[in-house]
């Protein structure tokens, strides 16, 4: 298997940006910390999102998702930084005598319910292309430099 190119210092610029960007227009008061490093080693999962306390957490494998791609998942993992933000979506699963369940609308649901239906999932997936595309013409191809040092955003992992 071949190593990916290291992402270049523009893409991550576009990344962080995209994130910063997208955590002001959804009016986000939490921490986001975006975790670049890659996280695919052992279970093909190449983005998530979850929260730890207050700082919601974005992981994003940089080195696999290249072109426009990263956009696609960027926009799905962000739809879930919104519902946790939002408190729709809660990331501790609650013991029940029916087992492990995940809150989502004040309703429980088992930790263990099919991707597919999930309705976080179902959200996410219903929101994300439109997200995407905006994200596209908005970042791609773009040369602009920036400091990604701005406010309420962690960049861990590169």
């Amino acid at each position: 298997m071949t190593k990916s190119p290291a992402p270049t210092e523009q893409e991550i610029r576009d990344l962080f940006d995209a994130v910063q960007h997208l955590r002001e227009r959804f009016k986000i008061s939490q921490a986001i910390e975006f975790n670049f490093k890659s996280i695919g080693k052992d279970n093909n999962t190449l983005a998530n999102c979850s929260m730890d306390g207050a700082v919601i957490i974005i992981k994003f494998d940089i080195f696999k998702y290249k072109g426009d791609r990263k956009w696609d998942h960027l926009a799905h993992e962000f739809i879930h930084a919104v519902q946790f933000s939002k408190g729709k979506l809660k990331d501790t699963a609650v013991e029940t005598e029916d087992g492990p369940m995940i809150e989502w609308n004040k309703e429980l649901w088992p930790l263990d319910t099919a991707w597919e239906e999930a309705p976080w999932e179902q959200e996410a997936n219903a929101i994300a292309p439109s997200l995407s595309e905006y994200l596209k013409k908005r970042y791609s191809n773009k040369s602009i430099e920036k400091n990604p040092k701005q406010a309420g955003i962690i960049v861990t992992g590169k």
